[in-house]
């Protein structure tokens, strides 16, 4: 990321409290800092924001859906994204099943990844437990 970027990203998760801009999770591990517009030179601190590393997936679905292997995507849910994360969180935490929690959701139509943002907006995205090895 360059020079400056570990105090950079400091500043911005103190200013953020921690806190997930998305689902409002707080942590003082593992959160991230997002740039907005996705461009990793544009540090302006109006640019960047915290986020957790489940809300980063779904920013990245790309990266979740192909790459990872760990994020499904669905055309229907009970729910908005910022819940479906927060949820998912609260329910795996107890010991619920990916169906289990999938079913709560109402998450259904699976859908494919798509590189189109128009397509994805409609979307809802779904971390799941599976693990996938990394080459």
């Amino acid at each position: 990321m360059g020079k400056g970027w570990a105090a950079r990203r400091k500043v911005i998760l103190e200013r953020d409290e921690y806190t997930c801009a998305y689902c409002g999770y707080k942590s003082e591990k593992y959160q991230i800092v997002h740039h907005i517009d996705d461009n990793a030179d544009n540090n302006d601190e109006d640019n960047l924001q915290t986020v957790c590393p489940m809300c980063n997936l779904i920013l990245h679905a790309g990266m979740g859906c192909v790459v990872l292997r760990v994020v499904d995507l669905y055309e229907q849910s009970n729910y908005p994204q910022e819940d479906i994360i927060r949820i998912t969180r609260e329910m795996r935490n107890s010991g619920a099943s990916d169906s289990e929690i999938i079913e709560h959701l109402g998450l259904k139509n699976k859908m494919q990844f798509r590189t189109d943002r128009d397509y994805l907006r409609y979307l809802f995205g779904f971390i799941t437990s599976r693990f996938q090895k990394r080459y």
